[in-house]
């Protein structure tokens, strides 16, 4: 059985996400999970609230867990003839060594060379490339209709049967040097790699930091490399709302915008802080972790 889930931003999209209605009482794996993901961690909430998948191994899993890997990512790309993907191929493939936390991509060539040596790859794109032949092609935002001609999707993997499948959307392919794909996605290296080969403007950088922060997983890393590269951590949306506002609802993104010197008492147009924004969302964790860091309800519109 399936029940709404919700709605998920995802480059500028809301999208309608389903997932297995949760079981009576959890099992005791997804208690484990639950124990062993930070506090902060999407997963971790969504575990708690009940979403979580069967609990029947994949093929792929065994594999995926012999490389020391918890969680994948491959991206495809796709041309668009008779309205539909063809020529699909994959265009990289991103490791994780923990289900979700602070450095967790792997990134050592050496290690990164043994699992693309094994037969992991092939069999996470084999998987991967059957998910996307039914996916959905978004139009996102495009009010003119303009013909899409080349798409893009990622497809995730978890090496635990208890973590659900996210829905495949294919989108319309971006600039190759946009970074919102790399920053999104948690990609450190590829991150690493457009800052070290493109001059990013400020509005670039501050964009970037924006989508960052919408990042399900931890994304510190990704975080940093942008203040680093001077995007500004109270930066402002056309609605004045700050990266910090944003981050409400994927806690751990918090923790870096604050250590950065996010104003935890900034307010948008409407005259709200982060702290009353997690609150009216009801995200609880955040709350707690803004308060901690010096939030405060009352105070006047800055605005």
């Amino acid at each position: 059985m399936l029940k709404f889930r919700g709605l998920v931003l995802r480059r500028g999209v809301l999208l309608l996400t389903m997932t297995r209605c949760a079981m009576p009482q959890s099992a005791p794996a997804v208690q484990q999970l639950i124990n062993e993901l930070p506090a902060c961690s999407v997963l971790h909430a969504e575990l708690e609230r009940g979403t979580y998948g069967g609990g029947i191994d994949q093929s792929y899993m065994s594999g995926m867990r012999q490389q020391g890997v918890e969680r994948a990512l491959i991206e495809l790309r796709a041309v668009i003839r008779g309205g539909k993907p063809d020529d699909i191929h994959v265009e990289r493939r991103l490791y994780f060594r923990h289900f979700d936390g602070p450095m967790s991509q792997i990134s050592d060539q050496a290690t990164l060379k043994m699992i693309e040596a094994s037969s992991l790859p092939a069999d996470l794109d084999g998987v991967a490339r059957s998910r996307v032949l039914a996916a959905p092609i978004s139009r996102g935002v495009d009010m003119q209709f303009r013909p899409i001609k080349q798409v893009s999707t990622f497809v995730e993997f978890f090496a635990n049967a208890w973590l659900p499948e996210q829905n495949v959307v294919w989108f319309r392919s971006g600039k190759p040097k946009q970074l919102t794909g790399p920053v999104l996605n948690g990609d450190v290296l590829g991150t690493k790699a457009l800052l070290g080969s493109h001059r990013f403007d400020k509005t670039e950088l501050d964009r970037g930091l924006f989508i960052a922060v919408l990042s399900r997983y931890d994304n510190t890393d990704v975080i940093k490399l942008l203040l680093d590269a001077g995007a500004e951590v109270n930066a402002r949306a056309p609605d004045g709302s700050t990266p910090l506002m944003s981050a409400v609802a994927r806690p751990c993104n918090l923790r870096p915008l604050l250590d950065g010197g996010a104003d935890v008492n900034a307010r948008d147009k409407s005259g709200r802080s982060a702290v009353q924004v997690a609150r009216a969302w009801k995200e609880a964790t955040a709350v707690r972790l803004l308060e901690e860091a010096g939030a405060v309800t009352g105070g006047q519109n800055r605005f």
